[in-house]
């Protein structure tokens, strides 16, 4: 493991007294970087605050992180300024919206929204309702009201700008097709109420609800991903254990993570959150008690996923392979479909990929040199005995494995 992982680690580990040892000797830049990478920076620069003068390397840490930090929470304090206005226009349209992982987490977890990393905010929106939440969003942007654009994904809309910030509707927490049997309209009718900024109030998930939607997103991460969300989805979740233990009952979660289907992926999050951050072990609660065969190096194998760029490294090494393989019907009975979409793509798709070849032959010709460039990154991909090339192929090979053992847990799910 790097030493940057191991400096993040070693500073967000549960209780933060814990903390009190020496760090591994690492480069500022590697560990502002990787905080960066993961989403923790402003918490590991507050846990780092605490070290005092004394510690060297912590000093040298926290000069790196604060400019990020700084920036960060501005950002923030944007952010929730913009929630306000959007929660009220929605209020006066009379369409109900939940409030999803970080907009509520920041301030109601963390308990300073500086602290908490948000590309975005998420809210969902009643799936009846979604075109009539873009138009009423839509009028922040100066364009023309309209409906949402189709096609952009099974459970979710393309962001709407609203100031600084980007708004992601969502009229379900996963797709129909992942196999999960989440109701969302139950979801709406267990919300409890909280208070994004003085004077405001706002509705998300249960603490149940919240808990399995936390680990769905960091352990499934909609099937192509899993355990690519980084050290900030742990970070969520062990926070979340710590802030709201006596509110969750976990008779309610574990029997609502089999009629979800996802007892698995819930056991397998919070099962590593306790393992790398050492906060309180909840998988307990759940009906795995007692793992089948091969849980254990599925547990190793979404460490490594997290603690590592393998997706990117896959992306940019091997472009086809990962265009096929990180697509949730890969482990799941659509290969046909899968690989279809890699070999034939859109015309417009094939033009970007080949203008050159296009503009001389014509679109319809550029599937030939699509077709053989495939082939040979598949044959490299395959037959390569390269140091590099082996360890993206065996973690491949492993997160295939752990996905199908996943998503049999979900097949298998109680009613």
């Amino acid at each position: 493991m790097p030493c940057s992982y191991r400096v993040l680690l070693g500073l967000l580990r549960f209780p933060p007294a814990a903390n009190a040892g020496s760090l591994p000797p690492c480069t500022r830049e590697e560990v502002v970087q990787c905080a960066k990478d993961q989403g923790v920076a402003a918490l590991a620069y507050d846990r780092l605050k605490t070290r005092g003068p004394g510690d060297g390397d912590a000093q040298d840490y926290i000069l790196g992180l604060k400019p990020f930090v700084l920036k960060q929470a501005w950002l923030n304090v944007q952010r929730y300024q913009d929630l306000a206005l959007v929660l009220g226009e929605l209020d006066r349209a009379r369409i109900p919206a939940l409030v999803l992982k970080g907009g509520y987490l920041a301030v109601a977890v963390y308990g300073d929204p500086a602290l908490r990393h948000m590309d975005d905010v998420d809210l969902l929106v009643p799936e009846d309702q979604i075109n009539a939440a873009f138009r009423r969003l839509s009028r922040f942007t100066g364009e023309a009201a309209a409906d949402s654009p189709s096609g952009l994904s099974e459970f979710h809309d393309a962001a709407v700008l609203v100031g600084r910030t980007g708004f992601e509707l969502h009229w379900a927490l996963e797709s129909a097709a992942s196999g999960f049997a989440i109701d969302t309209p139950a979801l709406f009718r267990r919300a409890r109420v909280f208070a994004p900024v003085p004077g405001l109030e706002a509705r998300t998930l249960s603490p149940e609800d919240m808990l399995l939607h936390l680990c769905l997103h960091t352990g499934y991460h909609h099937g192509r991903t899993p355990f690519s969300t980084g050290l900030r989805s742990l970070m969520d979740l062990a926070l979340l254990l710590e802030g709201e233990a006596q509110a969750l009952d976990w008779n309610v979660v574990a029997a609502r993570a089999g009629n979800w289907g996802m007892r698995r992926i819930a056991w397998l999050v919070l099962k590593l959150a306790a393992r790398l951050l050492g906060s309180q072990d909840a998988s307990r609660h759940l009906d795995v008690a007692v793992p089948p065969e091969g849980a254990e190096a599925h547990l190793m194998t979404a460490a490594d996923l997290l603690l590592s760029t393998h997706y990117d490294d896959l992306e940019q090494t091997y472009p086809s392979v990962a265009q096929v393989q990180c697509r949730r019907d890969w482990v799941g009975g659509g290969r046909t479909h899968t690989l279809a979409s890699a070999l034939w793509p859109s015309r417009a798709d094939l033009a970007n990929l080949y203008p050159r070849f296009t503009g001389r032959y014509g679109v319809p010709a550029a599937y030939l040199p699509r077709w053989w460039d495939c082939l040979g990154e598949y044959a490299r991909y395959r037959l390569s005995r390269e140091p590099e090339t082996r360890r993206l192929r065996h973690l491949e090979n492993r997160r295939a494995a752990m996905l199908a053992w996943l998503r049999a847990g979900s097949e298998a799910r109680t009613r």
